[in-house]
């Protein structure tokens, strides 16, 4: 296969000796290695990890049942979930990643997603992109190397970036992410969201409802 990926500084004869330095960013985090032991307490104390991960898949699967179930009023799906980076029963990860699709058919981006997502009250945070696995990504979307070295070529598309379409396709996907925190109550905020601000209704004064109370004009600035 071809390489598509490059070391930060260019490629050097001192590549090899350079590439673990190459993803360590900063200094060691040393207070998480202090906290190790009170961290394993409290997992202890929650009923281990398969208590946690009994309790994540549950969420995991209700959302992705609850998300599979968002149609637009012509019947189409609104969200395409990437099962091959999403956690199921079968396989583990407590996650799901997906996309947003208009009522046409065409890709909503993923970045209009998540900064919509936090301007909702309560603020949802999710994840964008190729969440740093860009091999994965690219089987999960569909892509060709070919589609990948266009991407790039044609609209510079680089992981990190906010470009999240490319000839009408998406260079990534969108991911929420279950914990042992996470309750019923999350899964309930992101569907509704998502329901009320990218699902087509054919009701414009059920569309007006559902919008009550949010804010109409949102500045921003820089911190």
């Amino acid at each position: 296969r071809q390489e598509l990926m490059v070391p930060r500084g260019g490629r050097s004869g001192a590549e090899d000796a350079s590439r673990i330095h190459s993803l360590t960013h900063g200094t060691i985090h040393f207070r998480g290695i202090v906290a190790l032991p009170a961290g394993l307490q409290v997992l202890e104390r929650m009923g281990g990890m398969e208590a946690i991960q009994r309790h994540t898949q549950t969420l995991v699967v209700e959302l992705m049942n609850r998300l599979n179930k968002l149609v637009h009023s012509n019947g189409t799906q609104v969200i395409e979930i990437y099962k091959s980076l999403s956690g199921t029963k079968d396989l583990g990860g407590p996650t799901v990643a997906f996309n947003v699709l208009r009522s046409d058919g065409s890709y909503v981006g993923y970045n209009e997603v998540s900064k919509l997502a936090s301007l909702n009250r309560p603020p949802i945070q999710l994840r964008t992109g190729c969440f740093c696995n860009p091999g994965a990504c690219q089987l999960a979307l569909n892509k060709s190397d070919e589609e990948i070295i266009h991407n790039y070529t044609s609209a510079g598309h680089v992981c990190g970036d906010d470009t999240d379409i490319v000839d009408g396709k998406p260079t990534g996907a969108i991911r929420a992410s279950m914990g042992k925190d996470s309750i019923w109550e999350d899964i309930d905020v992101l569907v509704s969201f998502l329901e009320k601000a990218f699902v087509d209704s054919t009701d414009a004064c059920e569309r007006q409802d559902a919008w009550d109370g949010v804010p109409r004009q949102v500045v921003l600035s820089e911190v």
